[in-house]
């Protein structure tokens, strides 16, 4: 029988063993990265703004996790992916212009011509909001290298 003194010892490193592996298998993640946080991308576009999605209502398209409000955006979405799917995989268009992958706050976006664009934060897309055509332009040139 092992001492209560040495579980006490082993224990921690047990556990981390096991978030670990858990990590390694996926356990109680989504199969692929996931775009906008779990945000449903199709409810950019209406209305009230912005929404979670649900892992109820998911699907991977180009490698990444969407996540929807429900089962009629996600069906919107699939019919039209490219319509609704954020520019640049949903990484900070900011970011993009100046050559990098930058995560986001799904509430700092812009619909620009029927397209979404993220963005790491509400300063971050002040300014990307002063010239956002120039570095839409230059997102546009420095994504293909960036994917």
């Amino acid at each position: 029988m092992i001492a209560a003194a040495t579980l006490r010892l082993i224990f921690p490193f047990l556990l981390g063993a096991s978030v670990a592996h858990a990590g390694l298998f996926g356990f109680g993640k989504d199969p692929a990265p996931l775009v906008a946080k779990g945000y449903d991308v199709v409810s950019y576009h209406q209305e009230d703004g912005p929404v979670e999605g649900d892992r109820k209502h998911a699907i991977v398209y180009q490698g990444r996790t969407y996540r929807f409000a429900n089962a009629e955006n996600l069906e919107t979405f699939s019919r039209r992916p490219d319509r609704y799917a954020p520019a640049y995989g949903g990484y900070c268009a900011y970011g993009v212009a100046k050559g990098g992958r930058y995560s986001i706050d799904p509430h700092a976006y812009s619909i620009v011509e029927g397209r979404l664009y993220l963005n790491y934060d509400q300063k971050v897309r002040a300014m990307w909001t002063k010239d956002r055509e120039r570095y839409i332009r230059e997102a546009d040139e420095n994504w293909p290298g960036l994917k």
